[in-house]
């Protein structure tokens, strides 16, 4: 077990309402595991893929606007992507499994994102092949980078 900062922080380096974060992961397992994210206490931004049997993408100033949608399984391609205030796309295998039109975060956290963990805590023992950070992403560009990860990832001998 273990983690990795990636010294990137949301505030100073992401755009508030254009931003995605995703990943591959081999493992199927259950926990209170945090696959990526930045928490400063305040602002949090996080994607969880299997906590507590939920896929949750976290964006919360003070109070809570947890996404949420029923997830046994924490194998496969995630994704969430925030392209305006209120519009946050939850993605697993290419397939949207939540739209939410809820009025998210209004700043991002003054905090590293980190792999594998929230802070140190909530760390995972998953085996993941890819993350990546960036801009939000249209369902055409979420599919183009999904096509890109899976090729990858068949390349390599390592698909799910």
């Amino acid at each position: 077990i273990g983690y990795a900062s990636t010294h990137l922080s949301p505030f100073l380096n992401l755009t508030l309402n254009n931003t995605h974060l995703s990943n591959y992961c081999r493992t199927n397992t259950a926990g209170n595991i945090v696959d990526i994210g930045a928490n400063d206490t305040v602002t949090s931004y996080l994607l969880y893929q299997r906590f507590s049997n939920l896929f949750v993408s976290d964006c919360y100033n003070g109070s809570t606007n947890r996404n949420t949608i029923a997830n046994t399984d924490s194998r496969g391609f995630y994704l969430s992507s925030r392209t305006s205030a209120n519009m946050l796309k939850m993605y697993k295998n290419n397939s949207t499994l939540v739209t939410s039109t809820t009025t998210q975060v209004s700043s991002m956290p003054n905090a590293d994102v980190v792999i594998a963990s929230m802070s140190g805590v909530y760390l995972s023992n998953r085996e993941y092949t890819f993350f990546s950070i960036g801009d939000g992403l249209t369902d055409a560009e979420e599919l183009t980078l999904y096509n890109a990860v899976q090729a990858l990832q068949i390349g390599l001998g390592r698909q799910i």
